[in-house]
């Protein structure tokens, strides 16, 4: 069968490099909201219920844990009158008037922001082929970055742009190489430098790759940031998958609790706890 990408590849390439090399050179990125390392968040403290007399009780057993229900005297709460917070708009005058011009500007520029989606498959942790769609159009495209690094985080700005990816991601091994999901032959780089061949898909439209661009670009800047950042993350789920074996969760007992209250009263602040 004709392959048409084996003989037009090689020109989209150089073409994409005429076009945008020069320009990814040297760019000003920020991750906004920092890299997570997979931390795991403090536990909340338990909720302390108060200490309500029990009329009735009826508990039974539901896969290892014991769930009772009890009606209470009721407690005489008191509805409280509902707060209506009202919150300064972007269009208050005297919102917008009581802001920075840095702030006004990054307003704006996050309503300017670029939305995306990908699709990437890495493999063997050394290449990811690249799907999306822009315009009905579909775009392929191979990069020498594990897509696993760009993770972790959900905005971040380029030369004063914001970038919103959205990617799912699969990990192949090159060990299943021929299968239906085996992603294709990844291509020679000419450099280590971060960078991805299109292979697929109309080079000459910057709109339709700026967001694989910007990427690539926020890559050259914070690729160690991300990359240590990912093993953080890698590390700290083993660890928890560890931990949970070690431990496993046991299913906590439910108390709920009810009353009755003659309709001519206030009505509670809580009809159930």
């Amino acid at each position: 069968m004709f392959n048409l990408r084996r003989y037009v590849a090689k020109p989209l390439v150089l073409f994409f490099w005429l076009i945008t090399g020069l320009r990814l050179l040297a760019q000003d990125v920020e991750i906004s909201g920092g890299v997570s390392e997979g931390k795991y968040p403090e536990p909340k403290p338990p909720r302390v219920l108060p200490n309500l007399p029990v009329v009735r009780e009826i508990s039974h057993p539901d896969k290892g844990r014991i769930i009772r229900m009890q009606r209470v005297e009721d407690p005489g709460y008191i509805k409280p009158e509902p707060k209506v917070a009202v919150q300064p708009g972007i269009d208050d005058e005297a919102f917008w008037a009581s802001l920075s011009d840095e702030q006004k500007a990054d307003i704006e520029a996050m309503d300017n922001a670029l939305v995306f989606s990908l699709s990437a498959t890495v493999v063997d942790h050394r290449a990811t082929k690249l799907q999306w769609r822009h315009d009905g159009e579909i775009y392929e495209a191979w990069s020498n970055v594990d897509f696993n690094h760009l993770t972790g985080f959900t905005l971040f700005k380029l030369d004063g742009r914001y970038y919103d990816p959205y990617f799912g991601i699969g990990n192949v091994s090159s060990e299943i190489e021929g299968a239906d999901i085996w992603p294709g032959k990844i291509p020679a780089f000419s450099t280590k430098e971060p960078t991805f061949i299109l292979v697929e898909g109309d080079a000459s439209d910057a709109a339709a790759i700026e967001g694989v661009e910007a990427l690539h670009a926020l890559y050259r800047v914070e690729h160690e940031r991300l990359k240590t950042a990912y093993e953080k993350r890698k590390q700290a789920r083993i660890e928890r998958q560890r931990y949970l074996k070690a431990n496993p969760p046991r299913p906590k007992d439910v108390r709920i609790q009810f009353w009755k209250r003659d309709a001519v009263k206030n009505t509670t602040e809580e009809e159930s706890r």
